[in-house]
């Protein structure tokens, strides 16, 4: 156990910010109380929130301290310069494919901009734009373990996010989490009535099982150790299934078979 665990006011700021959180009914009003609550435990200058929807498409977003011109500058432009890494949309980011099936889906990460090289659009103009120091980020998941909701905590001066400050959201957000998933309906999923999908009948007895195991949540990694098959394999299938289905990717596929 840390010693912030040991700590009795610590847990009670962490039961305060879920407390204040809990009995909301509407989700963006949720995403925006959320993230004035870890604004007030995490003091940083500028906060966002993006909100997508259950294809992986962006919904909404809401500010603090962030001009809105250069967060639709971010969407139409710098996520698509440089590599991947940057892009809140990309595949890597929305599907958090390297979590133990069992756990909640949850993920943080910190970055420190000013060590970062300059060596993009991305790093050299936007960050420059918005003044960034320091980053603090966080999902939210819903059961197929598709991004619903990412945080940022950002600072333009001071010092970087302490351990202390990093305690309070592995704590909070877990909890957060599992409320969120029960406020915008995502409960355990059914027993698949995509089954009578033609387009699911059309695949190899192999693709359902992949498909099947896509639905209940499980990474694509996770899915390889299951089936004993080389991960690569696994992506190759999983292109024959995009084709045969009709979708693009993986959160178009989830989507379709949420529908049934």
């Amino acid at each position: 156990m840390s010693d912030y665990a040991k700590d009795a006011a610590n847990w009670s700021r962490v039961y305060d910010l879920v407390y204040s959180c809990s009995g909301i009914s509407d989700a963006k009003i949720f995403a925006n109380v959320a993230l004035d609550e870890f604004r007030h435990l995490i003091p940083c200058e500028q906060a966002r929130v993006y909100l997508f929807k259950a294809n992986g498409s962006l919904d909404e977003y809401f500010l603090r301290g962030v001009d809105k011109r250069i967060v639709k500058d971010y969407f139409e432009y710098y996520s698509h310069v440089g590599n991947e890494r940057w892009n809140v949309l990309s595949d890597e980011n929305m599907y958090n494919r390297y979590m133990d099936p069992n756990k909640p889906a949850t993920v943080y990460g910190m970055v420190d901009w000013t060590i970062m090289p300059r060596n993009d659009a991305f790093t050299r103009e936007y960050l420059n734009q918005l003044g960034l120091k320091y980053s603090l980020g966080f999902g939210f998941f819903d059961v197929n373990h598709v991004m619903r909701l990412n945080f940022m905590l950002d600072r333009t001066s001071g010092h970087n996010f302490t351990e202390k400050e990093q305690w309070y959201v592995m704590k909070a957000v877990p909890m957060l989490n599992n409320i969120y998933r029960l406020l915008i309906g995502s409960g355990p999923v059914g027993s698949g009535s995509y089954a009578d999908l033609p387009e699911f009948n059309s695949l190899t007895r192999r693709e359902q099982e992949i498909v099947n195991l896509l639905f209940e949540g499980v990474s694509t990694r996770n899915i390889s150790r299951r089936l004993k098959i080389a991960e690569s394999t696994v992506n190759k299938h999983l292109a024959h299934i995009y084709l045969k289905m009709g979708v693009q990717n993986r959160q178009e596929l989830l989507s379709k078979l949420a529908r049934g």
